[in-house]
Order: structure tokens, then C-alpha cells, then sequence
């Protein structure tokens, strides 16, 4: 089971953060295996939301590189 704690801004928060997820791991989750939790607000139109999921077996194996999903560093 992975637990992944993120934040959204999004009116959907809870479609955003498995959109997000499935985006990032470059494949589906299964509906059965996966829960979406609103764990608190932490500003004005942010939640923080917790995605849990049992990872597939097509996703764990997969042969090609799944997308990098880094934020930009900012240099001065």
C-alpha cells in the first residue's frame, strides 16, 4: 500500500490528486484499490489530501520511464 499526502487547490481536490497521481506513475489505479481522504484545509482553497492505493502490477513492472514530476528549482 503507498500513502501519498499532497495538496489541491482544485474545486475537485480529490479528482485532481488521483488525476495528478495517475499522471506521475504513467498509468491507471484501480478503483477498488484506491481511496482519496480529505485529511485538513491548510489555507483559504487548499486541502491537503491523502491518496491511498495499492500499486498495479502493470504500473510496478513496467518497462518504460514513468514521468519525472520534479518542481523547478529557482537559482539566483
Amino acid at each position: 500500500m503507498i500513502h501519498c499526502y499532497c495538496f489541491s487547490s482544485s474545486e475537485t481536490p480529490e479528482l485532481d490528486v488521483r488525476e495528478r497521481a495517475e499522471l506521475i506513475l504513467g498509468g491507471s489505479l484501480n478503483d477498488a484499490n484506491t481511496q482519496v481522504y480529505h485529511v485538513r484545509n491548510v489555507a483559504p482553497n487548499k486541502e491537503m489530501m491523502c491518496l491511498s492505493f495499492r500499486l498495479p502490477e502493470g504500473i510496478a513492472f513496467c518497462q518504460t520511464q514513468a514521468l519525472s514530476y520534479k518542481r523547478p528549482k529557482f537559482t539566483h
